[in-house]
């Protein structure tokens, strides 16, 4: 069976960068070298710049729509998965969630931390 939401490996060289206009939900994985990842969020009338850095074996789900830019600091290769539907809401439902009980955890430490 072929997976259709999954692109071909994209290969990139120390200092290119691919450009793209990414739904919500996508996934990148980079499976080779390192990248950065910067995604743009309207805040307010501002347009705010978000970089990530991606290791290899790691994945980043995209936070929002919009134009994206993937930078090799190394010899990179990636792949990205497209969301399809149901799935990708209930995928970013989840990841929600999930960064919504973590950032709850951090923000009870440094509580925890202050009062001690």
């Amino acid at each position: 069976m072929h997976d259709t939401n999954t692109s071909k490996p994209i290969h990139l060289l120390r200092g290119q960068a691919y450009y793209g206009q990414l739904k919500q939900g996508t996934l990148i994985q980079v499976t080779a070298g390192t990248a950065a990842v910067t995604s743009h969020a309207w805040v307010e009338n501002a347009l705010l710049a978000v970089t990530t850095p991606v290791l290899p074996g790691h994945m980043l789900c995209l936070p929002a729509s919009g134009w994206c830019e993937i930078a090799a600091t190394s010899d990179t290769e990636l792949v990205l998965v497209l969301p399809i539907g149901l799935h990708s809401r209930l995928f970013w439902d989840i990841c929600r969630g999930i960064l919504h009980k973590i950032s709850g955890f951090i923000a009870a430490k440094k509580s925890a931390t202050y009062l001690s």
